[in-house]
């Protein structure tokens, strides 16, 4: 039998499950494994600090959680704030929506702050999600489907490299893989539940509500899912939206601006230096969103997705709509986002490892060779694979001690003025950072602001050594390898403190 013919045979959990009681057993086996592995190395890996790929994202939100364990959650209305207190109201970070700081923070309050608490979240959230999977894959394609699934989530290039990232995106998953269960399940109102609390995680899932709207007109199946769909996820934007509205307008906007920069529609985002706005031109968002699409799910995972699309069988269409739209759509809309961020594929990981699944228990003759081959080039996969490598330009151990010296060097109230835009100092200081002020002109604009904003604060300027060229007049008090801290006069006719 050809693959293609292999492709073609709908399968049940019923045929999935097969005879071979050994090979069920093998690929729970299997799971099992690799999951007890990945715990493993998730605890181990816990107290790292934020010097990996991508670390200034964990960095920003671990620092919003941490303000909100501070000031207290009710007391900011429930809005991120990405800056250490003392605050003002153009520190509130509208740009996603707010349940994982607000998540973490509670898990900083009861455990304490640290990295090791942020990674120890995320690895609960990945391994519920693999469990989810697991789920999904059993009942849709029998408890071998299910192992095999739960296997290939856990090993995809993305789910390996950025698994351990405090970011937005894998809470999302969590939720739109527990929304997709309860669908195939026939609980649309828990489904619904689960919509909403995704759609308070991260914007991309309320395209599953979308998709399964759009599909249902052709495929009556899906009207009742689709409509409870669209209700979770309404009423999750309407909930985001009332409390950005409410609290700052004028940041609402923002947020918007934000989204236009990475849908690839304007060339400027006001939380990017002016060096990191990198031009990228429609073709280089493509190139690189395909390489990130290939490099990050992997070319069988890709090619089974595409094969699976072309066959019928049981809850297809309910979750190929649900899991595929939010994937598909964020590529075509969201091109500079998906160009420039690795992790974001993590939404699309759930459909690839059910795919390869499916892929793997599809009846044939040579069944176990499949799951055999399929598993080979997992390990292929895992070897050959490179990791990219993202920071903020800086050594990231450097960028630590930075930060760490203006915690030395500065009083706890003070306000920092920094030429970098990373999220790391902003953590590792535990000051309240104006970051992106370069030079001796955008010092002397933003210095008034700040003895308006923050009266009787002591301010100053902290730049790496790297980047000190002439300094702004006032007093040196730390000048190490790493940072220049100069205070700044308090009062315009005031001395330097």
């Amino acid at each position: 039998m050809s693959v293609i013919q292999t492709l073609e045979v709908p399968v049940t959990p019923a045929t999935a499950e097969g005879p071979n009681r050994l090979l069920t057993v093998g690929t729970v086996l299997l799971f099992a494994i690799t999951l007890a592995v990945t715990v493993v190395r998730g605890i181990g890996d816990a107290p790292r600090e934020f010097d990996y790929p991508y670390a200034y994202v964990s960095a920003d939100v671990s620092t919003m959680a941490r303000t909100f364990a501070q000031v207290g959650i009710f007391h900011l209305h429930g809005m991120p704030v990405n800056n250490n207190p003392p605050i003002d109201s153009l520190d509130f970070y509208p740009h996603w929506p707010p349940l994982l700081p607000i998540v973490l923070s509670v898990c900083f309050r009861v455990f304490g702050v640290s990295e090791r608490v942020a990674h120890l979240l995320m690895l609960c959230v990945l391994v519920t999600t693999a469990m989810l999977v697991f789920r999904v894959g059993q009942r849709w394609l029998g408890t071998t489907g299910g192992a095999m699934a739960g296997f290939f989530w856990l090993t995809l290039p993305v789910t390996l490299q950025f698994g351990h990232l405090v970011v937005y995106q894998p809470l999302m998953t969590m939720f739109m893989v527990a929304a997709v269960l309860a669908f195939v399940e026939g609980r649309d109102a828990m489904g619904a539940v689960l919509l909403f609390l995704g759609t308070l995680s991260s914007w991309e899932i309320v395209l599953v509500a979308v998709g399964l709207l759009l599909a249902s007109r052709w495929r009556p199946q899906l009207r009742r899912p689709a409509v409870a769909a669209g209700i979770g996820a309404g009423a999750g934007i309407l909930c985001v939206a009332a409390l950005y509205l409410w609290n700052s307008p004028q940041l609402a906007v923002e947020a918007l601006e934000y989204a236009k920069f990475y849908m690839g529609m304007s060339s400027s985002n006001l939380h990017l230096l002016a060096s990191q706005q990198i031009q990228i031109s429609a073709w280089e968002q493509i190139r690189r969103m395909l390489l990130n699409n290939a490099w990050m799910l992997g070319p069988i995972g890709l090619g089974a997705v595409l094969q699976l699309g072309k066959v019928r069988v049981p809850n297809q269409g309910l979750i190929l709509v649900s899991l595929a739209t939010p994937w598909a759509v964020w590529c075509v809309v969201m091109k500079n986002h998906m160009a420039r961020h690795h992790f974001e594929l993590v939404i699309a990981a759930p459909l690839v490892a059910l795919a390869l699944a499916w892929m793997a228990v599809t009846p044939s003759g040579k069944q176990l060779g499949k799951i055999v081959a399929l598993t080979a080039a997992v390990g292929v996969q895992i070897l050959i694979f490179p990791k990219p490598v993202i920071n903020d330009g800086y050594d990231p151990t450097a960028l630590i001690r930075y930060a760490q010296d203006i915690r030395q060097a500065t009083e706890p109230n003070a306000i920092v003025m920094a030429p970098l835009h990373s999220a790391v100092p902003l953590y590792y200081s535990e000051r309240h950072i104006v970051r992106e002020i370069s030079g001796a002109e955008a010092i002397a604009q933003q210095l008034p602001i700040l003895r308006r904003e923050f009266p009787g604060s002591p301010i100053y300027f902290a730049v790496p050594q790297s980047l000190a060229g002439d300094l702004p007049a006032g007093r040196v008090v730390s000048a190490t390898s790493d940072a220049v801290i100069v205070t700044l006069p308090l009062h315009k006719s005031g001395q330097a403190n």
